[in-house]
C-alpha cells in the first residue's frame, strides 16, 4: 500500500515521541506506557489522514460521476431527438412521395381511359403535372436541406453582399407567384448604401422564403413591404404583410422544424421556410423573430451583424 507524505510524517512523529521518551527515562513500565501512548498516536493521526484522503477521493469521485450523468444524458437527449427529427423527416417524404405518386396515377388513369390507341394531352394538363412535380421536388429538397442543417451545421461562404442586389435577384425569380397572387409588393430599400459580409446565396434564400411565405400563406390581394436599414453595425430587414396573422400558438414554433396546423396550406403541414431561415440567420450569428395579431398581419424582422 502507498504511504503519503502526511501519513509518514505521522509516523516520524510517534517515532520523535519514543525516541525523546528513551532519552529521558530509564523506567520501563513508563517508557512502555509512553511507547504504547507513542503508537497509539501514530495510529490514530493515521486514521485520521486516510479519512480526510478517502472523503476527498469520494468527494471527486462523486463528481466525475454527475459529469458522466449529465454528459450521458445530453447524449440521450441528442439521440431521442435526432431520433424524432428522422421519423419527422420520413413522414414528410413519405407523405409527399405518396401525394404525387397518387396524383400522377389518377390523372394518368383518367386519360388511359379514354377511347382510342391515340391520346390527346392538353398542355394545361401537362404543364399541371409538371409544375406538381417541381413543387414536390423543391419541398423534398427542403426537407433534406433542413436536416443536414441540423445533423452537420451550414457551411458559409461569405464575402461583401449588396442588399439590393440580392434581394432584387430572389422579387425576379418570385415575379410570376406574386403576379399570379395579385400582390401589392412595395420595397424601399436603398440601392447602394446597405452592404454586409455574408454568403450571398443563403441571404437570397432568406429573401425568397420570407417572401414566398407571406403570399403562400395569405389569400390573393395582400400587400407586403419589406425595409431595410444598418444601424450601429447591425443589418435590420423587415417584411410586413396584410394578410390573415397567425395566432400566438402558432408563433412559439413557427421558425420550427415540426408538424403545424392541418389548417395551414402545406402538403405535410411543415413550415420548412421560416425553419430554414432561422437556421441561415442563426449560422450568420443573427436573430429572427415574428409579431403577428389575428385579422391584422405579420412582421418578420430578422438582423445580421454587418461584419460577421
Amino acid at each position: 500500500m502507498t504511504v503519503s507524505r502526511q501519513q509518514r510524517e505521522s509516523l516520524v512523529l510517534s517515532g520523535g515521541v519514543i525516541a525523546i521518551a528513551l532519552l529521558l527515562t530509564k523506567n520501563v513500565l513508563l517508557l512502555l506506557l509512553l511507547l504504547i501512548a507513542g503508537i497509539l498516536i501514530g495510529a490514530v493521526t493515521f486514521t485520521i489522514i486516510s479519512a480526510k484522503r478517502q472523503k476527498v477521493l469520494t468527494v471527486n469521485l462523486g463528481q466525475q460521476v454527475a459529469a458522466r450523468t449529465l454528459q450521458l444524458q445530453s447524449s440521450m437527449a441528442q439521440l431521442e431527438e435526432l431520433s424524432s427529427l428522422q421519423d419527422l423527416l420520413l413522414h414528410a417524404i413519405s407523405h409527399d412521395l405518396r401525394t404525387t405518386v397518387m396524383g400522377s396515377l389518377m390523372v394518368l388513369e383518367n386519360v388511359q381511359g379514354q377511347a382510342g390507341d391515340v391520346i390527346p394531352v392538353s398542355r394545361e394538363l401537362l404543364r399541371r403535372m409538371t409544375q406538381s412535380g417541381k413543387t414536390q421536388l423543391n419541398h423534398l429538397n427542403q426537407l433534406l436541406e433542413a436536416y443536414s442543417n441540423m445533423t452537420e451545421g451550414i457551411q458559409l461562404k461569405k464575402s461583401c453582399v449588396s442588399i439590393s442586389t440580392v434581394l432584387q435577384e430572389a422579387i425576379a425569380d418570385l415575379a410570376p407567384l406574386l403576379q399570379e397572387n395579385r400582390i401589392t409588393l412595395t420595397s424601399p430599400v436603398p440601392t447602394d448604401s446597405l452592404q454586409v459580409r455574408a454568403d450571398a446565396d443563403k441571404i437570397r434564400q432568406v429573401f425568397h422564403h420570407l417572401i414566398s411565405n407571406a403570399v403562400n400563406h395569405n389569400p390573393p390581394g395582400i400587400e407586403v413591404r419589406m425595409e431595410a436599414m444598418v444601424e450601429q453595425s447591425i443589418f435590420q430587414f423587415t417584411i410586413t404583410d396584410t394578410g390573415i396573422g397567425i395566432d400566438s400558438l402558432q408563433q412559439k414554433n413557427i421558425f420550427e422544424l415540426c408538424p403545424k396546423p392541418p389548417q395551414e396550406r402545406q402538403l405535410t403541414q411543415i413550415s420548412l421556410g421560416l425553419c430554414l431561415c432561422k437556421q441561415i440567420v442563426t449560422a450568420h450569428n443573427g436573430q429572427i423573430k415574428v409579431s403577428s395579431q389575428v385579422g391584422k398581419g405579420t412582421e418578420i424582422r430578422f438582423t445580421l451583424p454587418t461584419d460577421a
